[in-house]
């Protein structure tokens, strides 16, 4: 089928196969690998994407269940260079992760030192 819809404010007219999973057309098809595969069952939601401004889980999602629909991805949220306010939210709980694994290495590594180690 040739299906017709909008990804990250662009008309996009191409074949697909209507049997398709959005998230196999989207990285495969479209290029769009900011999407990404976890579960495959529509549980983990690393393939979210806007489908008509509702979040889906792209993994569920048929190619032809979207003919006419518009379709934002990761990479849409960008605007102009600038990230979106989702994508900065996102870049900042990832850095106090960052923060608070190297704090625990250090405090698990302190309370470590001067313990005798055990010969086994």
């Amino acid at each position: 089928m040739k299906l017709v819809c909008t990804i990250n404010g662009e008309k996009v007219e191409k074949e697909a196969d209507p049997c398709k999973r959005l998230l196999d057309f989207l990285r495969d098809d479209c290029g769009l690998t900011g999407v990404k595969e976890g579960c495959s069952e529509g549980e983990c939601g690393a393939c979210t994407v806007l489908l008509d401004q509702k979040a889906v889980t792209s993994c569920t999602v048929f190619t032809g269940q979207v003919m006419g629909k518009e379709i934002i991805t990761i990479e849409g949220l960008e605007k102009d260079g600038e990230l979106d306010v989702l994508q900065k939210a996102f870049r900042e709980w990832c850095d106090s992760v960052r923060f608070l694994y190297a704090w625990h290495d250090s405090v698990v590594q302190g309370a470590f030192d001067g313990v005798p180690q055990s010969v086994g």
